[in-house]
């Protein structure tokens, strides 16, 4: 768990969060931040100039904060932003393999900052800088078949099932039906998926859902 000093202490490190202050209201620290820095993205100079929101669970990394901006920063017609006005920064399963690192904070901040320059690229060319993923649940199969590197839902199934993966199961026929070993296969990406309880958990969630579509 996080204290206060420590967010701080992170927060200060990554350049361009400014004006920053945490309150406390439940189980969340509520982060008040302006984000303001210049940015290049595909050859275009960004100025990112946001105020933002953000709902920080005490228990972060297990649980995942909610990013809000200043009303009317963000358009609608962007489309990357959940039901409930958080901005959709990536598939769950997604943002907590990118936090597996010695600096959870700061790379959260940084998954927010990239999140606004392709938000200004967008708004400024009317164009995605990257190809968006689908909403909801595509997204979240879309994320899964990219990571596998394959399309049937019934193979990455079978691939998620064997988690939590062990050093004795690499020499075991892949569960993607290739006719490898998983040594020389999906084991090291398997490996990643089992790296912590929250990971874990996110995959046998995702998978109940996965099963669901075929």
């Amino acid at each position: 768990m996080f204290s206060k000093d420590n967010i701080l202490q992170s927060i200060c490190r990554v350049p361009g969060v400014n004006e920053k202050s945490i309150g406390i209201e439940e189980d969340n620290y509520i982060i008040s931040a302006k984000i303001k820095t210049c940015l290049t993205l595909k050859g275009k100079l960004l100025l990112i100039d946001y105020n933002v929101k953000i709902d920080f669970p005490r228990e972060f990394p297990q649980k995942l904060p909610k990013v809000f901006v200043q009303k009317g920063e963000i358009s609608n017609k962007f489309g990357h932003v959940n039901y409930d006005k958080s901005l959709c920064l990536g598939t769950d399963v997604d943002l907590r393999i990118r936090l597996l690192n010695s600096e959870p904070i700061g790379t959260f901040f940084k998954i927010v900052i990239a999140y606004l320059a392709e938000y200004q690229y967008w708004s400024e060319y009317h164009l995605y800088a990257i190809e968006p993923r689908s909403h909801y649940n595509n997204g979240v199969i879309e994320t899964y078949q990219e990571m596998m590197g394959i399309k049937n839902l019934k193979s990455i199934s079978d691939l998620l099932q064997s988690i939590p993966v062990r050093n004795v199961d690499r020499n075991k026929l892949c569960p993607c039906r290739s006719g490898l070993k998983m040594k020389n296969c999906h084991y090291q990406l398997l490996v990643i998926l089992s790296k912590n309880k929250s990971i874990i958990q996110q995959v046998k969630k995702d998978m109940e859902m996965l099963n669901e579509q075929y």
